[in-house]
């Protein structure tokens, strides 16, 4: 009886360490990359509405340079606040699952404006229309391309609520499954609760050991060079984070095994 005791104890030990460091990783997740509200902390930590903003004003002043036009038909087209508006609304559209079409029908109707300003003032006349069209509708794109991502996000976003709503399922199920393993740990009277914490810890290590031994961070480049970054400092994060519970449930368990050491010197 007290060798199955024994063999019961170290198996559903084991478990529970397994579903701790799940539980520990599925929380990680859900309050970092599965929060819109830690996504946006993030980009405003980072100033990357500014850096958005410059990146937009640079591409329209390249897309500009061999068509005979000023920077003054770009001139005040748009402002910083449309810019974080609209990634605001792109981010919180991702999360419902929502594909963002970004409305540039005023920044289209302030360059028309200011191109026939440019006209008026040069003294010049139209001339292909349709070219001329093609010409701000190119324009109007890279301030929609910069703020979706280029749509490369586009096949990924239907698939995020459902991302999302299966790591709460799965919180819940390891949730309850630990807690029920705990209780039938507390039955056969398995008294090394700090081991299982520490292997807990050394898992949640080894972890993110493999995973972000596997990924060259500094040289991770997806999409654009602004959303590397962002992608950068969250990588950046969630390994940090990951390293300090981990460390933290190894020391607990140490803590633990020390007190329950002098308790049973003291009996």
């Amino acid at each position: 009886m007290n060798k199955r005791r024994i063999i019961l104890g170290y198996l559903f030990g084991f478990i529970g360490a397994v579903l701790l460091s799940i539980l520990v990783l599925l929380l990680l997740f859900k309050l970092t990359i599965g929060s819109k509200s830690y996504l946006i902390n993030v980009l405003e930590k980072d100033n990357y509405y500014e850096k958005i903003d410059n990146e937009i004003k640079e591409e329209m002043g390249l897309h500009i340079l061999s068509s005979g036009f000023t920077d003054k038909i770009i001139a005040n087209i748009y402002t910083k606040e449309d810019v974080e508006h609209d990634i605001k609304l792109f981010i919180s559209n991702s999360y419902i699952g929502k594909v963002t079409t970004i409305d540039t029908s005023e920044i289209l109707n302030k360059v028309n404006s200011n191109i026939d300003n440019f006209f008026k003032e040069n003294n010049l006349l139209t001339v292909n229309k349709g070219e001329l069209k093609e010409f701000t509708d190119g324009l109007v794109k890279i301030y929609s391309d910069e703020i979706t991502l280029y749509g490369f996000t586009n096949s990924i976003i239907p698939k995020i609520p459902r991302l999302i709503k299966i790591i709460d399922i799965g919180i819940i199920v390891i949730g309850i499954s630990l807690i029920v393993t705990s209780i039938i740990l507390l039955i056969i009277k398995y008294m090394y609760f700090s081991a299982t914490i520490m292997a807990s810890g050394f898992i949640i290590l080894f972890i993110r050991m493999f995973i972000f031994e596997k990924v060259d961070v500094d040289e991770l480049l997806v999409i654009t060079e602004n959303f590397s970054n962002e992608l950068r400092n969250v990588l950046v994060s969630l390994n940090d984070l990951s390293l300090i519970i981990g460390l933290s449930l190894i020391t607990i368990g140490i803590l633990l095994a020390i007190v329950k050491s002098c308790v049973n010197n003291k009996k």
